[in-house]
């Protein structure tokens, strides 16, 4: 795209007064006020961005209606393998912090008891668990265990909390651990 010098290719059409300049023009404001408005927004998410899509693709394209399709068809190869290793390395690393399938593994496997949570619970592992009926918050997990002897609470903590007696079970995730904190079983 940078060999194709859009700057100069746009003063050209300038220059040209050309009537492909009303339509560029409008895409680019178009694609400019989308980004703009969901860039306004304070819940920032990926898929906000899906608006603007079609403009920046009309605009792409314009602009590389030039390239060969020997070129393109070479640099979207390179495109897709480089997303693959990426996709790979990230699947091996990071999407890891992630995955709460072995939480949800633990819980599963003792659905019987009861449950809490000592954190802002989202609803993470609900589903992936098949949780059945909705955890309790705990507000004071030590004594909710005292109250529920059998019972498990699942809490956030910032640092590795190491193991102990009380820790049934621990997870590194995005931001931290979730810890399994069991009562006296």
């Amino acid at each position: 795209m940078w060999r194709l010098k859009p700057a100069a290719r746009i003063r050209s059409l300038i220059d040209t007064k050309s009537p492909d300049l009303r339509a560029l023009r409008l895409l680019s404001f178009s694609f400019i006020a989308v980004l703009l408005v969901f860039s306004a927004i304070s819940g920032k998410q990926p898929h906000y961005v899906v608006p603007a899509l079609p403009f920046a693709t009309i605009l792409l394209g314009y602009f590389m209606a030039e390239i060969s399709v020997a070129r393109l068809r070479a640099t979207a190869f390179v495109m897709l393998a480089l997303f693959a290793i990426g996709h790979a390395a990230a699947s091996a690393t990071v999407f890891k912090r992630y995955d709460l399938t072995p939480l949800a593994s633990f819980i599963d496997e003792r659905k019987d008891a009861d449950w809490a949570v000592a954190y802002d619970y989202q609803g993470e592992v609900g589903f992936l668990g098949r949780i059945e009926k909705p955890f309790e918050n705990a507000d004071k997990p030590e004594e909710w265990l005292k109250s529920h002897p059998g019972g498990y609470v699942i809490e956030k903590q910032s640092k590795d909390p190491g193991t102990s007696e009380q820790i049934a079970f621990r997870q590194p995730v995005e931001r931290g651990y979730l810890v399994v904190l069991k009562g006296q079983h």
